[in-house]
């Protein structure tokens, strides 16, 4: 999509930066001739790397933003009927319709047609910049919710499977060691035939889990390490801790995973409208 395209453009800038960055330790490391000329050379590549951090993070949300911008509009240009839009899209929409009707006339006719399935779908602008706000902040949950609303669900976790081979959840049982505990102390007090209490205690806790289904926890690898990462060291750059230096590698496997990153949503975001502008209407 042009939103991936312009991302891979912006990105120069931030590679031009890596290059800065390497040319300065390299100089910092063969080319210095006093402590003092080194000590030079090791500022300038850290001001290189932490600048192309904070606009490596800021291509990236301004990529999440636009690309949803433009997913959009093809949704408008390709006179889709509300039946056929993902329901979270289409509910947020409603939601928006619902809360203009107050307004005038014209904003309750607008959603009469679209419930009715007379009209087609239109997402305005005000519409877009709700749908695609990052608030500033493109963490992983943000960048999950926005591209759930268009239907396209756990993208964080698809793409790390696909790319890492590498789930991003594991699954925590709520039955805790305090809970066992307390278990045993009340069977230490009783007998049962043909039972020992760890038989009795694994039965109870399997049956307690069955009602009490476990909770699925983020493990930060694949891209929400990636994710997490980036986001640190940007905040820790912009709140003036200037003790936080970066690492030629580090910089380089930064942009690597991000563009990795930004492409494979934009393929999940290009397979999406597909399946959508094909639907017959």
């Amino acid at each position: 999509m042009e939103a991936f395209v312009k991302f891979e453009e912006a990105l120069k800038e931030v590679e031009l930066l890596l290059q800065e960055t390497g040319n300065a330790f390299y100089s910092a490391e063969n080319n210095s001739q006093t402590p003092n000329e080194k000590e030079r050379h090791l500022f300038k590549a850290n001001t290189f790397s932490r600048s192309g951090i904070v606009l490596l993070c800021g291509h990236f949300e301004g990529f999440l933003k636009e690309l949803l911008k433009e997913f959009l509009n093809q949704i408008n240009s390709a006179n889709i009927k509300p039946q056929f839009l993902p329901d979270s899209l289409l509910g947020d929409i409603i939601r928006i319709m619902l809360d203009r009707c107050g307004s005038s006339e014209n904003h309750r006719q607008k959603l009469k047609n679209l419930v009715s399935g007379n009209s087609c779908v239109e997402i305005d602008e005000r519409m877009q910049q709700e749908f695609s706000k990052t608030w500033g902040n493109p963490t992983v949950d943000t960048i999950e919710k926005m591209l759930s609303r268009v239907g396209i669900s756990d993208v964080i976790e698809t793409l790390s499977v696909r790319d890492f081979d590498l789930t991003t959840h594991t699954q925590i049982s709520q039955i805790d060691n305090n809970l066992k505990s307390s278990l045993r102390q009340i069977f230490s007090s009783r007998s049962f035939d043909n039972f020992t209490i760890s038989e009795v205690e694994l039965e109870i806790v399997r049956v307690l889990e069955d009602k009490w289904r476990s909770r699925s926890k983020r493990r930060t690898v694949a891209y929400v390490r990636t994710i997490e990462q980036l986001l640190t060291q940007r905040n820790e750059i912009a709140h003036g801790n200037s003790d936080r230096k970066l690492t030629e590698q580090e910089f380089e496997s930064s942009i690597r995973e991000i563009r990795q990153l930004a492409s494979g949503i934009n393929e999940l975001t290009q397979a999406q409208l597909e399946t959508l502008c094909n639907n017959p209407n």
